[in-house]
C-alpha cells in the first residue's frame, strides 16, 4: 500500500499550512504533475507564517487550481501574489480575520 500511495500523485494534491512541513515538502514533491489545492488558515499553524509557507509552495504556483487564504489582515504578506504565475487557477478565496476592535465585518471573497 506505501508503494501504490507514494506513486499516485492524486492522493497528494492538497497542500495546507496545517500540515507539518515535511508533510508539504513531500506532497509538492509527490503531487507532480498534477494541480494542487493549497490551502493557508492563520492561527492555524504551529510551524507556518505566510512568508515561510509561501516561500515554499509559491514555487509550484504554475499549478495551483485553487488558492484558498484565510489571513490576520496584514496585506503587505500577500504581496508576493502580484509576481506569482497561476495560470491554471480555477478558484480563489480570500478572507480576512479583523481585530474587534476595527468595527467591521470580515467576509469571505471569492473571486472565481
Amino acid at each position: 500500500w506505501r508503494e501504490m500511495t507514494l506513486g499516485t500523485p492524486a492522493l497528494w494534491t492538497v497542500v495546507s499550512s496545517q500540515d507539518p512541513f515535511s508533510h508539504v515538502e513531500q506532497a509538492l514533491q509527490l503531487s507532480s504533475p498534477m494541480p494542487l489545492d493549497v490551502l493557508y488558515h492563520f492561527g492555524q499553524s504551529t510551524e507556518f507564517s505566510v512568508p515561510i509557507f509561501f516561500g515554499e509552495v509559491s514555487q509550484m504556483s504554475s499549478r495551483w487550481r485553487r488558492l484558498d487564504i484565510a489571513h490576520n489582515g496584514n496585506s503587505g504578506e500577500l504581496d508576493w501574489m502580484e509576481e506569482a504565475s497561476m495560470p491554471i487557477l480555477e478558484h480563489l478565496h480570500l478572507e480576512r480575520d479583523l481585530d474587534e476592535d476595527e468595527g467591521t465585518i470580515a467576509r469571505p471573497l471569492n473571486l472565481f
